[in-house]
């Protein structure tokens, strides 16, 4: 039997269950500030590194272009830092991406995020007016255009004609 880890965030634990021994619990909240502190960017440093892994087989050479990596890194900062309560970007667009776009443009428009479960509540029609009010159409058309700055259109065609 394997040993199994069970973290629980709202009380702040880490619980390892050892078949044989028995579990042992790490209580955040006894760890120094600083410790605490060295932990999370530890976490968050590893978070955006892992982000940049790539099938290396998809590039030429087998090397991944800085500015592949570049933008990955960058989404998942803007992520990261969107305020969002999700760990991972494909659980805060909850199947989609409009819902993150919407909740990046919010924050850039107003300042704050939208509150998660109003964000998740949201059906696909008051999605599609939120991104096209005045405040916040401008700001998704900015990140659409962000995102293919760098795609050679012309090869893109001939790729997608085959």
């Amino acid at each position: 039997m394997a040993i199994t880890t069970s973290v629980n965030h709202s009380i702040g634990t880490l619980t390892l269950t050892f078949p044989e021994h028995g579990e042992l619990v790490l209580h955040a909240e006894r760890m120094s500030e600083a410790l605490r502190q060295y932990a999370m960017m530890d976490r968050l440093t590893a978070k955006v590194v892992d982000c940049m892994a790539i099938e290396r087989d998809k590039f030429p050479n087998r090397v991944v272009p800085e500015a592949v990596k570049f933008e990955r890194a960058s989404a998942m900062i803007k992520h990261l830092e969107s305020g969002t309560d999700e760990w991972n970007p494909g659980r805060a667009a909850n199947g989609s991406s409009y819902k993150y776009l919407l909740n990046r443009a919010w924050m850039e428009a107003f300042g704050a995020p939208i509150k998660p479960d109003v964000l998740k509540g949201l059906s696909a029609r008051k999605i599609a007016a939120a991104l096209a009010m005045p405040d916040i159409k401008p700001l998704i058309d900015k990140y659409e255009a962000e995102a293919v700055a760098n795609v050679d259109v012309g090869a893109l065609m001939e790729e997608l004609m085959g």
